[in-house]
């Protein structure tokens, strides 16, 4: 029985910052719930900040505003004082009643995920509660260390040295400067916290392999031979490599789903061929899906995904747990243990055919196995975008495939 969960948190698929494209493509039976949507794109680490924040700021702001206005009406209409009281009341008072306006976005975002989550699969009401608390509290913390300094400093001298202008005006200023203040802190945290991961990973001895990659599916009904394919394009791109062999790949649950925008992969690969000892492997896979950038108009669009893969090759002589195990007496096994959680795993077995030129490009065509209806084709590039692109098109001209950002994970129902 497959773990359905483990499965949405290994394809790292964070719907909530992540634009969706449904071409009009109608796949043949048996149809799989993961290729109804091929290309899933996250939005930009900025977008994703300035959006969440900004939801949470804006509701502080509609009521800091608010307040500021009604507070500095009644100070100048029913209650007077004396003018530096007023500043300071002005100062104080909207930093004092936005707080509640921090948890107000966080609340309804955990009703619209009660209320759309089936009954079977809803949490307890204090989980989402406490994710109320923790989200609404972590947007009140950031505000704190910088928005209402900002805020008292601004509003105070601005009531000094601009006193025609309204309190509230102020008040707007502040948030906006915050505003951007603030996300991209948290922009430069979630990548220094990438980097800070990274170098562990170097130091405890992992291959670090970045590169771009695009796949696509390729119905088993074409009447291309597989074979053909890379014929065509080992001569079409001068890819004088070959190589088949049998892949099996052992996935981990992630302690992190994301990072820094970036979904997270791990697993143990054992590669098998006939002209090899077979080769094992630990690896943590950093995954981001893009668009490319086109200069001109063109029929296709190229989604890529990019990838920067950390790799540790384990011992031959064990089975990959046993392997994965005893490396756990050195860092790079502490390390690789300790981006999983618990003994939830997933098998997935395929068959691989490749073509390439080790310095420019990698083509590849994976079968998973006789009850999945489409073959799994890869193009890797490691700096030559151009040819990527280039390779990209020929493919989608050429033959009948489907571009999508899917990993192999996403299809476990048919493995």
């Amino acid at each position: 029985m497959i773990n359905t969960k483990l499965v949405a948190i290994v394809q790292g698929q964070i719907h909530n910052n992540i634009k969706c494209i449904a071409p009009e493509l109608l796949f043949s039976e048996p149809e799989h719930p993961s290729l109804k949507t091929f290309i899933e794109v996250p939005d930009s680490l900025f977008k994703q900040a300035y959006r969440h924040f900004g939801e949470d700021m804006g509701s502080a702001f509609f009521i800091n505003v608010g307040s500021t206005a009604l507070i500095e009406l009644l100070l100048s209409k029913f209650f007077p004082v004396g003018i530096e009281t007023q500043r300071l009341i002005l100062t104080f008072a909207g930093s004092m009643t936005e707080n509640i306006g921090f948890y107000i976005p966080n609340l309804l975002r955990a009703w619209n995920t009660y209320r759309t989550t089936p009954i079977e699969n809803r949490l307890p009401i204090r989980s989402y509660l406490k994710d109320v608390l923790i989200k609404g509290s972590i947007t009140l913390m950031w505000d704190t260390a910088i928005h209402d300094p900002l805020y008292w400093i601004s509003m105070y001298l601005g009531q000094i040295f601009l006193p025609a202008t309204p309190a509230w005006l102020i008040a707007i200023a502040s948030f906006i400067l915050a505003l951007i203040i603030i996300t991209n802190a948290q922009v430069a945290l979630k990548e220094i916290k990438y980097a800070m991961l990274a170098r562990s990973l170097r130091k405890a001895g992992f291959e670090e392999e970045p590169y771009y990659e695009a796949r696509f599916y390729l119905p088993k009904t074409s009447n291309t031979p597989v074979q053909e394919i890379l014929d065509t394009m080992a001569s079409k791109f001068n890819l004088y490599e070959k190589f088949s062999g049998q892949y099996h790949d052992k996935y981990f649950r992630p302690s992190n789903e994301e990072i820094a925008g970036r979904n997270v992969l791990v697993r143990t690969r054992e590669r098998e061929t006939a002209e090899a000892v077979p080769r094992k492997s630990a690896q943590v896979i950093f995954v981001k899906s893009e668009q490319m950038e086109q200069k001109c108009k063109s029929m296709h669009n190229y989604f890529v995904i990019k990838k920067t893969k950390f790799r540790y090759i384990l011992q031959q002589n064990l089975s990959l747990l046993e392997s994965l195990f005893t490396s756990g007496l050195n860092k790079a096994g502490r390390l690789i243990l300790k981006r999983t959680r618990g003994n939830e795993s997933m098998n997935i077995t395929f068959n691989r055919m490749m073509v390439r030129d080790p310095e420019k490009l990698y083509f590849a065509i994976d079968d998973l196995n006789e009850h999945f209806p489409y073959y799994i084709v890869e193009l890797k590039a490691w700096s030559d975008l151009n040819m990527l692109k280039e390779a990209m098109r020929f493919l989608m001209i050429k033959y009948p495939v489907h571009i999508t950002t899917h990993p192999k994970s996403s299809l476990m129902d048919y493995i």
